[in-house]
């Protein structure tokens, strides 16, 4: 389950970062997720700057050279991407699709890593700016 809460986390960052979209705001986001069959979303609130909402190579999973990307389109707040990587985990193939502003993300993701299938919906929203701390 770790494993894939790593990776639920990993896949959920992917949509924005793919965006690269300055559109969306730096500072401090919200994010709920709730995976298929678990009975409560996951809250994770994350300080994200510009490179947290740009730097794909940070996830391993944009320029790598193994990947296969079916879809990579996101435009006019319209996210569609779909591709398949190795990962140290095994096979990973994925599909996000959603929709963002500069202060909101709804996203819908399906996974199939290992032959098992998950799908995960999340909604992201921008809570403020990043704190000394963060």
């Amino acid at each position: 389950m770790r494993m894939l809460m790593t990776t639920a986390a990993a896949l959920l960052t992917i949509a924005p970062a793919v965006a690269q979209a300055p559109t969306l705001k730096t500072g401090r986001w919200q994010h709920t997720t709730l995976i298929a069959g678990e009975a409560k979303p996951m809250v994770a609130t994350e300080c994200e700057d510009e490179r947290d909402l740009t730097d794909l190579d940070r996830l391993g999973l944009s320029d790598n050279p193994s990947c296969v990307w079916q879809r990579r389109r996101v435009a006019g707040g319209l996210i569609d991407v779909a591709g398949t990587c190795p990962t140290s985990a095994g096979r990973v193939t994925s599909s996000v699709k959603g929709s963002y502003t500069a202060t909101t993300m709804t996203l819908t993701i399906a996974t199939v890593i290992g032959g098992r299938a998950v799908t995960m919906r999340s909604n992201g929203k921008w809570i403020g700016q990043c704190s000394a701390d963060d």
